[in-house]
């Protein structure tokens, strides 16, 4: 769609850059017993902000239980999730939800997440990804799956004079 809620849409397009970041927020979510639901890819902003729901608990309770060394290692990691995954799409994703419907339900819900971002990135000291991101190509390159020397390959029949 035009207002993607995959992380890895918005930036580089690059043939690695994808299946890295997705791996990396799963990792984060497997790191502490979770994993995204099966209809579900890892990158999803649900997803990610649900992740730091899960953390922002588990903050709460190391608070109450005065365990200093959970505190500093969920703050840590917060800061790292936040900075490496949602905090670098989120301003750009709210702010196409805001375009996509002005004065609308995903104008606000655009404004609600563009609100949090920001506040968990002031609180957790992480710089928020710019407003404006340039979208992953959607067209067909029209180069196979496969490398360019194989047999398979459209019209690799008649480069080598078969059938």
């Amino acid at each position: 769609g035009a207002v993607p809620a995959y992380e890895t849409e918005y930036g580089a397009d690059d043939l690695f850059q994808q299946p890295q970041a997705m791996a990396d927020a799963a990792g984060f979510y497997a790191a502490f017993g979770l994993v995204a639901a099966a209809a579900e890819r890892p990158d999803h902003v649900s997803c990610e902000c649900e992740f730091l729901m899960v953390l922002a608990r588990r903050e709460a309770l190391a608070c109450e239980r005065g365990a200093a060394d959970e505190l500093a290692l969920v703050g840590r990691v917060s800061m790292l999730f936040l900075r490496d995954h949602l905090a670098r799409f989120a301003p750009a994703f709210a702010a196409g939800l805001q375009r996509a419907d002005p004065g609308g339900f995903y104008d606000l819900l655009g404004a609600l997440l563009d609100g949090f971002v920001a506040w968990e990135c002031a609180r957790l000291g992480v710089a928020p990804g710019a407003p404006s991101l340039r979208l992953r190509s959607t067209a067909d390159d029209g180069v196979p799956m496969a490398c360019g020397g194989c047999a398979l390959a459209p019209g690799a029949a008649e480069a080598e004079g078969g059938d």
